[in-house]
Protein backbone atom coordinates (compact mmCIF):
# COMPACT_ATOMS: atom_id res chain seq x y z
CA UNK A 1 0.00 0.00 0.00
CA UNK A 2 1.18 3.73 -0.30
CA UNK A 3 0.61 7.00 0.24
CA UNK A 4 2.33 9.48 -1.95
CA UNK A 5 5.72 7.73 -2.60
CA UNK A 6 5.89 6.25 0.89
CA UNK A 7 5.42 2.10 0.57
CA UNK A 8 4.64 0.53 3.64
CA UNK A 9 2.34 -2.86 4.26
CA UNK A 10 0.12 -3.93 6.89
CA UNK A 11 0.16 -7.14 8.64
CA UNK A 12 -1.39 -9.22 11.17
CA UNK A 13 0.27 -12.22 13.14
CA UNK A 14 -1.23 -15.84 12.68
CA UNK A 15 -1.41 -16.19 16.56
CA UNK A 16 -2.38 -13.26 17.39
CA UNK A 17 0.36 -12.37 19.59
CA UNK A 18 0.99 -8.21 19.73
CA UNK A 19 3.59 -6.79 17.66
CA UNK A 20 5.80 -3.79 19.26
CA UNK A 21 7.11 -0.96 17.35
CA UNK A 22 10.36 -1.64 16.09
CA UNK A 23 9.87 -5.41 15.45
CA UNK A 24 11.71 -6.26 12.58
CA UNK A 25 10.26 -7.77 8.92
CA UNK A 26 11.49 -10.35 6.89
CA UNK A 27 10.54 -13.13 4.58
CA UNK A 28 12.50 -16.34 3.64
CA UNK A 29 14.79 -14.44 0.73
CA UNK A 30 15.56 -11.37 3.13
CA UNK A 31 14.87 -8.44 4.82
CA UNK A 32 10.98 -6.45 4.45
CA UNK A 33 10.92 -3.91 6.57
CA UNK A 34 10.11 -3.12 10.28
CA UNK A 35 6.96 -2.32 12.28
CA UNK A 36 6.48 1.42 12.92
CA UNK A 37 2.67 1.22 13.90
CA UNK A 38 1.46 -1.62 16.58
CA UNK A 39 -2.15 -2.48 17.81
CA UNK A 40 -1.81 -5.77 19.06
CA UNK A 41 -2.04 -8.45 16.66
CA UNK A 42 -1.76 -5.91 13.74
CA UNK A 43 0.39 -3.43 12.38
CA UNK A 44 1.77 -1.75 9.80
CA UNK A 45 5.23 -2.21 8.55
CA UNK A 46 7.70 0.45 6.69
CA UNK A 47 9.39 -1.43 3.71
CA UNK A 48 12.94 -0.91 2.77
CA UNK A 49 12.04 0.32 -0.39
CA UNK A 50 10.40 3.49 0.75
CA UNK A 51 11.84 6.85 -0.11
CA UNK A 52 12.13 7.56 3.38
CA UNK A 53 13.64 5.07 4.86
CA UNK A 54 17.67 4.00 5.24
CA UNK A 55 19.40 1.00 6.54
CA UNK A 56 23.00 0.76 7.58
CA UNK A 57 24.27 -2.06 5.05
CA UNK A 58 27.69 -4.11 4.16
CA UNK A 59 29.04 -6.12 1.66
CA UNK A 60 28.87 -9.55 2.90
CA UNK A 61 32.56 -10.56 0.94
CA UNK A 62 34.48 -7.32 1.33
CA UNK A 63 32.95 -6.27 4.60
CA UNK A 64 32.44 -2.60 2.78
CA UNK A 65 30.03 -0.58 4.33
CA UNK A 66 27.06 2.21 3.96
CA UNK A 67 24.19 3.16 3.94
CA UNK A 68 21.15 1.42 1.81
CA UNK A 69 18.11 3.03 0.60
CA UNK A 70 15.49 3.40 -2.42
CA UNK A 71 16.90 4.82 -5.51
CA UNK A 72 15.30 7.78 -6.29
CA UNK A 73 16.35 8.13 -9.85
CA UNK A 74 15.75 4.14 -10.87
CA UNK A 75 11.89 4.65 -9.22
CA UNK A 76 9.71 5.12 -12.60
CA UNK A 77 12.05 2.52 -14.22
CA UNK A 78 12.53 -0.06 -11.43
CA UNK A 79 11.08 1.36 -8.45
CA UNK A 80 11.95 -1.61 -6.23
CA UNK A 81 15.62 -0.83 -6.50
CA UNK A 82 17.99 0.28 -3.68
CA UNK A 83 21.61 2.20 -3.47
CA UNK A 84 24.07 2.15 -1.04
CA UNK A 85 26.17 5.30 -0.41
CA UNK A 86 28.49 6.56 1.82
CA UNK A 87 30.74 4.18 1.16
CA UNK A 88 34.11 4.48 2.33
CA UNK A 89 37.05 5.58 -0.60
CA UNK A 90 38.30 2.21 -1.59
CA UNK A 91 35.68 0.18 -0.90
CA UNK A 92 36.16 -3.28 -2.91
CA UNK A 93 32.61 -3.72 -3.57
CA UNK A 94 31.67 -5.79 -6.87
CA UNK A 95 28.56 -6.38 -8.97
CA UNK A 96 27.07 -9.86 -7.75
CA UNK A 97 28.10 -9.18 -4.33
CA UNK A 98 25.84 -9.99 -1.46
CA UNK A 99 24.27 -6.71 0.71
CA UNK A 100 23.46 -7.56 4.05
CA UNK A 101 22.65 -5.71 7.19
CA UNK A 102 25.65 -4.28 9.24
CA UNK A 103 26.39 -5.84 12.37
CA UNK A 104 26.64 -2.45 13.81
CA UNK A 105 23.93 -0.67 12.22
CA UNK A 106 21.56 -0.32 15.17
CA UNK A 107 18.14 -0.79 14.05
CA UNK A 108 18.17 -4.08 12.83
CA UNK A 109 20.38 -7.42 13.71
CA UNK A 110 23.77 -8.35 11.50
CA UNK A 111 23.69 -10.43 8.36
CA UNK A 112 19.93 -10.25 7.36
CA UNK A 113 19.86 -10.77 3.73
CA UNK A 114 18.94 -7.08 1.10
CA UNK A 115 20.10 -8.07 -2.02
CA UNK A 116 22.56 -8.66 -4.63
CA UNK A 117 24.67 -6.06 -6.68
CA UNK A 118 23.73 -5.10 -10.17
CA UNK A 119 26.39 -2.39 -10.78
CA UNK A 120 28.58 0.08 -9.49
CA UNK A 121 29.05 3.87 -9.94
CA UNK A 122 30.62 6.78 -9.09
CA UNK A 123 28.41 8.16 -6.26
CA UNK A 124 26.69 11.43 -7.54
CA UNK A 125 27.45 13.35 -4.47
CA UNK A 126 30.77 12.72 -3.18
CA UNK A 127 33.59 11.70 -6.05
CA UNK A 128 35.27 9.69 -3.64
CA UNK A 129 32.72 7.28 -2.76
CA UNK A 130 30.80 5.11 -4.85
CA UNK A 131 26.94 4.08 -5.40
CA UNK A 132 26.18 0.72 -5.23
CA UNK A 133 22.83 -0.10 -6.77
CA UNK A 134 20.93 -3.31 -5.33
CA UNK A 135 18.19 -5.53 -6.48
CA UNK A 136 16.52 -6.72 -3.32
CA UNK A 137 15.83 -10.47 -3.03
CA UNK A 138 12.38 -9.73 -1.77
CA UNK A 139 9.84 -9.04 -4.05
CA UNK A 140 7.92 -6.15 -2.39
CA UNK A 141 5.18 -6.21 -4.94
CA UNK A 142 4.42 -9.87 -3.91
CA UNK A 143 4.59 -10.16 -0.22
CA UNK A 144 2.50 -12.90 1.12
CA UNK A 145 3.68 -14.26 4.83
CA UNK A 146 6.62 -12.78 6.65
CA UNK A 147 8.40 -13.47 9.83
CA UNK A 148 8.33 -10.23 12.72
CA UNK A 149 11.18 -10.71 14.70
CA UNK A 150 11.49 -9.71 18.38
CA UNK A 151 14.47 -8.26 20.39
CA UNK A 152 17.56 -10.63 20.26
CA UNK A 153 15.82 -12.28 17.34
CA UNK A 154 17.94 -13.45 14.45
Amino acid sequence: SSRGESRWVKIRTTTGTPLEVGNIVKEAKGLVGRVVEADGAAGRVVLLVDPEHAVRAQDQRTGDEGMIHAASELRAGAPNRLVMEKTREGARIQEGDTIVTAKLGGTYPGGVEIGVVERVRASTTDDRNVAVYVKPFVDFDQLSYVWVLRAGDK
